[in-house]
């Protein structure tokens, strides 16, 4: 019978809520304070206050209701051998690694292509950038050579690696294919 019920915590009023498991796909209401179970309270970095945001609307880069900043800042880390099972493999979601210099002729520097993705992005996917001189062994053991190579993982899992000279709309139409759990592929 409790195998049929999830029990949540309100994070307006703190009661335990029993839900059942077939109303889960509504938005839950507390039983108390009648707030939405499903909201999530993220402060804000650049004035503190505290935003209340459906669970489902966090990939819609949601804005401070108070000054009207962003809630999530996007960045690219900086990865070695040591780090790279923590940073990419156990991430639970997208990573973009990224090793070499050079992208397309039309945008020039991945850093900045990279860092309008981050931002893009921010709060969904993590971008990762690989510095093969402190990684021989993450490169040896992906077959990473001299070029300009982005591998794209999606739960610790390789789908897609990238070789050579990669324009924004194709980081973009693969950064899609991951999102939605299309077909797993190497290019």
């Amino acid at each position: 019978m409790l195998r049929n019920f999830l029990i949540i915590r309100c994070l307006r009023c703190g009661r335990r809520n029993r839900i059942p498991r077939d109303h889960l796909t509504e938005r839950p209401l507390c039983g108390t304070c009648g707030a939405h179970l499903d909201e999530l309270i993220i402060h804000c970095l650049e004035c503190g206050a505290k935003n209340l945001i459906p669970e489902d609307r966090l990939v819609d880069r949601p804005r401070c209701g108070r000054c009207h900043a962003p809630l999530y800042h996007g960045s690219i880390v900086s990865v070695t051998d040591s780090q790279f099972e923590n940073e990419v493999l156990s991430f639970p979601g997208p990573v973009i690694v990224w090793v070499g210099t050079q992208c397309s002729s039309s945008y020039g520097d991945c850093l900045e292509m990279l860092g309008h993705l981050a931002e893009q992005y921010a709060g969904g996917i993590k971008i990762a950038r690989l510095h093969e001189k402190l990684s021989s062994n993450t490169t040896a053991s992906y077959g990473i050579s001299d070029s300009t190579q982005f591998l794209l993982f999606k739960n610790g899992t390789l789908l897609y690696t990238l070789t050579g000279a990669v324009s924004r709309a194709d980081l973009d139409h693969h950064i899609t294919m991951i999102v939605k759990d299309e077909e797993r592929k190497t290019e």
